[in-house]
């Protein structure tokens, strides 16, 4: 009983986990989504993230780099338009490099 009252205090139950910082929110899902789309990607890295959105240069398999951006408003690409899901913005960058 003891160690269940020091792993989960007096009242029975855990303490909340920390929140992570905004700017780690919108890095992690960039990561997230970009590492989702490997077979279309040669390798990416997170430029700037902030509490509004995150950005990162990626290369894909082309040799083609590109800039994508993560707001809360979707993915943008270095040229528009404005794509709602990755693998649309990595599908329309690969087809105007052909």
């Amino acid at each position: 009983m003891r160690k269940l009252k020091r792993l989960f205090g007096s009242r029975g139950h855990t303490a909340p986990a920390p929140m992570a910082s905004p700017s780690a929110f919108y890095a992690r899902e960039l990561e997230n989504v970009l590492g989702e789309q490997s077979f279309g990607i040669h390798n990416f890295k997170i430029t700037t993230a902030s509490s509004l959105q995150c950005s990162a240069s990626v290369t894909l398999l082309e040799g083609n780099t590109i800039q994508v951006t993560l707001k809360n408003s979707g993915y943008y690409a270095s040229v528009p338009p404005v794509f709602h899901i990755v693998i649309n913005v990595i599908t329309f960058q690969s087809d105007r490099k052909r």
